[in-house]
């Protein structure tokens, strides 16, 4: 008998696949203009209210996001605003935690050369 394709995550299609595949994105320095207006509220947010990402099997894959920053009073607005319960202004912390998988950098270009040593560290 033939096996299934491999979806476009890599997980085989079976009866037992989850219909919904949460993804754990950390999104460091969401708290400035482009951050919080653009990735956040205009794309992770969509997404997040869409229900997610629609796969050809018929799964879904779904933005688990974490705020991050070093404005907590911020961050903490910004999640209540669209509805999510994580966020901290602990990035190395966040960085251990094997719930979130992907980093995004919305961190302004000045801020960026002294954030990327633990990303690097995160990232091997």
């Amino acid at each position: 008998m033939p096996q299934p394709a491999p979806s476009a995550v890599g997980v085989p299609e079976t009866d037992s696949s989850p219909r919904t595949i949460p993804v754990g994105i950390i999104m460091n320095g969401v708290t400035g203009r482009m951050g919080s207006n653009q990735h956040l509220a205009r794309s992770i947010a969509q997404i997040r209210e869409e229900g997610g990402v629609s796969l050809p099997d018929g799964r879904r894959i779904l933005p688990e996001p974490v705020l991050v920053g070093r404005n907590a009073d911020r961050l903490e607005e910004l999640a209540r605003q669209h509805g999510l319960e994580s966020w901290t202004t602990e990035l190395d912390e966040v960085l251990s935690d094997p719930a979130y998988s992907v980093y995004f950098d919305a961190l302004a270009t000045s801020r960026i050369s002294s954030s990327r040593q633990p990303i690097l560290a995160w990232s091997l």
